[in-house]
Order: structure tokens, then C-alpha cells, then sequence
């Protein structure tokens, strides 16, 4: 599963086409050959545009359907230098009340994707997006990690129905 602008996606040709909406394809125009003189349609060429992240609407932006979930997920999105959007990834999905934490999985594939850090967003069945004692061990105990490596995590949020609540790490 996927999560891409704030709803899920549930398969991979969903995931491309959603994916194809940040590429825009430009208009073919016309050109002329110069041997034969000949009008035909220019190649369409295809430009990427990334998504930046920029605040804290912006995560919501990527995860609100988390709200209306009955099960716990973890869902982690990986940036780069600039704050533009690499990847949008599940990490875990638990149960009702809790959600599996795999800090080395997690801070692995930032370095994979080669992203400088990464924000962790996971959801509260309950309604209630107040953060556990629980959430904040568990994201304090993640940053310090991260900062030993190439890949930091640079916030994290709780998303309920009652909207999205930060995790405070520092």
C-alpha cells in the first residue's frame, strides 16, 4: 500500500498512474522537415516537476486518508536536500492500538533512496491524535539514531480525525 496525495492507493498500476499526474506531458507541435518540407508533430518530451515539502500542510496534504483508517500505519516520506519529495512509503501496518517500529528498516531505505532525511506520519484509530509517551520514547529514541547517519529524521505526526498533531523531538 501506498499513499499518494492523501489517499491510499492500493496497486501498483494505480501507483503509476497516480505517479504520471506529477509528470506533464507537453503538447506536440508542429515541425517542418527541412529536406522533404513536410509538417509533422514534434515528439511529446516529458517534464518532472517535484513535489516540496514545506510545511506542515503540505505532509497533511500526503496523508489525511490515514484518518479514516481502523488499523495503525506507519507511513514515512523520504526528502532530499531541498525538501523535495522522493518517496512516500509504508514502513509497517499494526493493530488497533499500536504499530511495529523497524528503526534500521526505516533509516536503510532513506540511504537507499539517498534522501538527507525523512518525516514519519502514522495514524490514531481512536480519534485522538494526541501523542502517546509511547510515540514520543519511540521517535526520541529514532532521532538520535538517524543523526548517525546520512538520513535524520526531521519530524513526526500523529494523524487522527481530529486532525494531525506533532510529536515534539526537540
Amino acid at each position: 500500500m501506498q499513499i499518494n496525495r492523501g489517499r491510499i492507493v492500493t496497486s501498483a498500476g494505480e501507483w503509476a498512474l497516480r505517479l504520471y499526474d506529477d509528470w506533464k506531458p507537453r503538447l506536440p507541435e508542429v515541425e517542418r522537415c527541412p529536406e522533404c518540407n513536410v509538417t509533422r508533430p514534434r515528439r511529446p518530451t516529458l517534464e518532472y516537476r517535484p513535489q516540496r515539502i514545506r510545511n506542515r500542510q503540505d505532509v497533511y496534504h500526503f496523508v489525511q486518508s490515514l484518518a479514516e483508517e481502523s488499523l495503525e500505519w506507519l507511513i514515512a516520506l523520504y526528502l532530499d536536500v531541498g525538501f523535495d519529495l522522493i518517496s512516500v512509503e509504508t514502513i509497517a501496518q499494526g493493530a488497533v492500538d499500536w504499530v511495529p517500529v523497524d528503526k534500521c528498516k526505516i533509516i536503510l531505505r532513506g540511504i537507499q533512496l539517498g534522501a538527507a532525511g525523512f518525516v514519519l506520519v502514522h495514524n490514531h484509530p481512536s480519534g485522538d491524535a494526541t501523542p502517546s509517551k509511547a510515540d514520543w520514547r519511540t521517535m526520541q529514541s529514532l532521532r538520535r539514531l538517524s543523526e548517525n547517519y546520512d538520513c535524520v529524521l526531521f519530524d513526526a505526526f500523529v494523524v487522527a480525525k481530529s486532525g494531525m498533531r506533532g510529536v515534539e523531538l526537540f
